[in-house]
């Protein structure tokens, strides 16, 4: 019917909750927002190891102490993540079982940061800074700024990502060619594992699963199953090789002589 003359057209309703622009009700990937996210995570990472490398300059004893009263922080963060995750309220079967990758690695980050044990410094180096760093670039949680589950998800990669950064950067630990055994051994594992549970529950965890994925990420790239499952786990198998070959470089370097040393020094 037309409207009359004189009369204002009547607003549509919008749900304004999923409007990209909103970004306190809802993140977009790849928009200002998502961009101003990473940023801050990675402030937050030098942040963190540059007053880790200050208080190891200092004594290593305050470095220690500091690295424990973060660990302990993390251990209450992931307690706290994991019974939110598991409410009533927001349980759901897809997403609250802690099985994806980066919450496993989530729950090794602090014992590794208390024990510095070298199988949990791999872990965290090969599946945190080889395969946790995908969230960074295509997140796939839709919460805003006011959302429990946004925080939930950055801050969990924050720690996971800045804790492999930090054991680099303020303790020069490097993988052995036995870390990456270990690591690549127990990720086909892990892959076995999270398979089987999604082909019993139907559900798509670390997307190793039958099902689509409520969000669009790179792994979609890699078509349907079962060749996508097996070409993310023979991509993983390839980004801890490099990971590994990687510090191999780092560590030939930092032992070559310098112009002024000779060789045979």
């Amino acid at each position: 019917m037309p409207t009359p003359a004189g009369a204002q057209p009547t607003a549509v309703p919008t749900d304004t909750s999923t409007d990209p622009s909103n970004w306190l009700h809802h993140f977009e990937p790849r928009s200002t927002f998502h961009v101003l996210t990473v940023l801050g995570c990675v402030l937050v990472i030098v942040l963190w190891c540059v007053a880790g490398r200050r208080l190891l300059t200092r004594s290593p004893d305050a470095e220690h102490r500091f690295r424990v009263r973060v660990a302990w922080f993390m251990i209450g963060w992931q307690a706290f993540a994991t019974v939110w995750r598991l409410l009533p309220e927001n349980y759901t079967l897809d997403e609250s079982i802690p099985l994806h990758l980066c919450r496993i690695v989530g729950w090794v980050v602090p014992f590794m940061l208390l024990t510095q044990h070298r199988r949990l410094r791999a872990i965290v180096y090969f599946w945190g800074l080889g395969l946790s760093t995908q969230g960074f670039f295509t997140p796939v949680w839709h919460d805003g700024f006011l959302h429990a589950g946004y925080w939930l998800f950055w801050m969990g990669h924050t720690i996971i990502v800045g804790a492999a950064v930090y054991d680099i950067a303020v303790h020069g630990w490097g993988p052995r060619f036995r870390d990456w055994g270990f690591a690549a051994l127990w990720g086909l594992n892990y892959a076995g594992l999270v398979i089987g549970v999604n082909l019993w529950l139907g559900t798509n965890y670390s997307y190793l699963g039958k099902e689509a994925y409520a969000a669009s990420t790179i792994v979609d790239k890699l078509g349907d199953w079962p060749q996508r499952p097996m070409l993310m786990i023979l991509g993983a198998q390839i980004i801890m090789l490099l990971l590994y070959l990687a510090a191999v470089v780092v560590r030939r370097m930092k032992n070559a002589p310098t112009a002024d040393e000779p060789e045979n020094a």
